[in-house]
């Protein structure tokens, strides 16, 4: 493995960039909040493929960072200073940009999912309980999955075996949407536990991996996503969907593209990284700034693309010309923010800074 971490924040970077690009891209699927009324079928398949694995990746990369961090630095030993920096780094820039930032703007927009809804339902349901927080779901998720992994699953690694941890885990992953109640984002707590252990587990065992970290799996693994995906969201479009026996296998699918998906991008970036001592993207301020605003991107960027969409997504606008707004928008809106509330040192929790 590298000797530097390198190639985690190219991961990171990576993740945000597909997240970023998905919600440009949400305005074509017809399921999303805005729907434009020119159909682009391209963007709506590039959409359905980004989001098979992107929020996976984020998932392993913070796995991955922490199991580096426990055997490596010998951090996290208490765990009443690990929640405390938790709360500081997650739970304060969640409901600040919730409650001062997103809220009034999806408000003032007048944001459909919003209408039927009072400002207490909206603040106590969707922004306390977890109901229906936007793109910060993943923030309140994530601490739920550094909370319960400290508290719970690391005790197991020493007590069970991988297997039988990712057994269970990959039951949760199947089953959490169904049989855990809705608050707090517990179900995708639970769904999306397993790609944390599954970066934890990759950096644990960094050394007997490496026979496999090669251009022929980061190819092979690309090909089999690529297959599983077009069969998945072939029969997805199809009357097929409605035949009950079939869901499992689309459940199930999902975990198989989250895995093949990271393991695609985490051998091919590796690559990169370890076959250029000094390579150029380190050096190119574009990518520095994403690295370096990777969080406070995350949680600024979609306000601004629902402002965009709340005016042209009901226009005859090229898809091209829109997707280019929301994304390139969305991300140099977002950087300026973040280095206006960088300044202000009494604010700066609030991006986790």
């Amino acid at each position: 493995m590298t000797n530097n971490f390198s190639h985690i924040s190219a991961l990171k970077v990576l993740g945000l960039i597909l997240v970023v690009l998905g919600h440009s891209l949400g305005v074509y699927n017809v399921l999303w909040v805005y729907s434009s009324i020119v159909k682009a079928p391209l963007f709506h398949l590039l959409d359905l493929y980004i989001s098979s694995f992107h929020i996976k990746l984020f998932l392993f990369v913070s796995g991955y960072l922490y199991c580096y961090g426990k055997l490596n630095k010998k951090q996290y030993k208490k765990n009443k200073d690990f929640f405390i920096n938790k709360a500081k780094r997650l739970l304060i820039p969640y409901f600040f940009i919730a409650l001062i930032y997103m809220v009034p703007i999806q408000l003032w927009i007048k944001y459909g999912p919003y209408q039927n809804q009072s400002l207490l339902d909206i603040v106590f349901k969707g922004i306390i309980l977890g109901k229906f927080p936007d793109h910060l779901w993943y923030v309140m998720m994530i601490f739920n999955v550094f909370v319960i992994f400290k508290l719970l699953l690391e005790k197991l690694t020493s007590k069970y075996s991988m297997v039988s941890i990712l057994a269970v885990l990959f039951l949760l992953n199947l089953t959490s949407m169904k049989v855990i109640p809705d608050f707090f984002q517990l179900p995708t707590t639970f769904k999306n536990l397993i790609y944390f252990y599954i970066g934890y587990i990759v950096f644990a065992n960094q050394d007997k991996l490496k026979r496999f970290i090669t251009k022929k799996y980061a190819f092979a693994f690309f090909t089999a996503h690529l297959f599983v995906w077009s069969i998945n969201t072939y029969f997805r479009s199809t009357s097929y969907v409605k035949m009950a026996k079939l869901k499992p296998i689309f459940v199930t699918n999902d975990f198989i593209m989250g895995v093949l998906g990271i393991f695609f991008c985490y051998i091919f970036i590796y690559l990169y990284f370890q076959n250029n001592n000094d390579p150029n993207i380190n050096k190119n301020y574009i990518y520095r700034y994403l690295n370096q605003y990777n969080f406070s991107i995350y949680l600024l960027h979609e306000p601004i693309i629902f402002i965009i969409l709340s005016k042209y997504a009901p226009t005859l606008i090229n898809p091209i010309i829109l997707v280019s707004l929301c994304f390139f928008g969305s991300i140099l809106i977002s950087i300026l923010l973040s280095k206006i509330i960088e300044r202000i040192k009494i604010i700066r929790p609030v991006i986790g800074l």
